[in-house]
């Protein structure tokens, strides 16, 4: 939650209220952040949800803080055996 805040309070249009460790996603942690944004306009505020998390990305990668990806195993019941997927032009061509 301070790389949270410092993210928010470095945005003049901004205005930190809090910061909390909410959870445990599929393949994340989650936090929340709340914050006000100074003006009515919606653009600021996309200008200031872009900076904060910019900044927030920038940070992760001088730290050497890797994002994780979510990945899957797929299992075969017959894995010697090949599968083909056919191109669309090819099942075009096939159906005619």
């Amino acid at each position: 939650p301070a790389l949270l805040r410092e993210a928010v309070e470095g945005q003049e249009m901004a205005t930190f209220d809090r910061a909390h460790f909410k959870g445990y996603g599929t393949s994340s942690l989650e936090f929340e952040t709340v914050y006000y944004v100074k003006s009515g306009d919606y653009g600021v505020y996309m200008d200031v949800q872009q900076a904060i998390n910019v900044f927030l990305f920038e940070r992760f990668a001088e730290q050497d803080i890797p994002f994780a990806y979510p990945t899957q195993l797929l299992k075969l019941d017959q894995p010697d055996e090949w599968m083909t997927v056919a191109r669309p032009e090819e099942r075009r061509a096939a159906n005619g």
